[in-house]
């Protein structure tokens, strides 16, 4: 049986987090309550535990005691797309809100479904395939003016 019980705005005080954050944890699952006389409550047992666990990836991705990103139905997080795609978060953030990557909101969070993540992995490979073929051009262009200068500078000197 569980000690004291405190209110979420006590435990927000103890946690140094406003109540706003404090009910967002609750709702992720990553604070415990119980809850007495249709009021949400806490104890300082599980309040330290939320302290140890409070940047663990495991606990934080779950929203309403489900997983935030289920990679068995195919949703990525923008965080896992853009590691996946080399891209850095910002590009992918600007990306998401111009509108040229679809994703959708769970919580706090933007999820990428499979399908898109892999028609974006296709457009990088074309352009990184793209861009390596005009580099390509480039070189061959720049040793076809170096030869054509090396003639002209050996039909100079005559």
């Amino acid at each position: 049986m569980p000690g004291k019980y405190l209110t979420i705005p006590e435990a927000a005080l103890l946690l140094k987090l406003s109540q706003q954050a404090t009910y967002q944890a609750i709702k992720r699952g990553s604070l415990q309550t119980k809850t007495i006389n249709k009021k949400q409550r806490t104890t300082l047992e599980w309040v330290s535990d939320y302290k140890k666990f409070r940047f663990d990836k495991n606990r934080i991705n779950f929203v309403d005691g489900k997983p935030l990103f289920d990679k068995e139905l195919g949703e990525f997080s923008a965080r896992n797309a853009s590691e996946l795609l080399h891209w850095t978060r910002q590009k992918m953030f600007s990306q998401i809100r111009n509108g040229n990557v679809k994703a959708s909101r769970k919580g706090t969070y933007y999820i990428i479904q499979d399908d898109e993540l892999k028609r974006l992995m296709d457009i990088e490979f074309i352009k990184r395939k793209d861009r390596t073929y005009v580099e390509k051009q480039n070189r061959a262009l720049e040793r076809q003016q170096e030869k054509e200068k090396m003639k002209k500078g050996l039909t100079g000197n005559f």
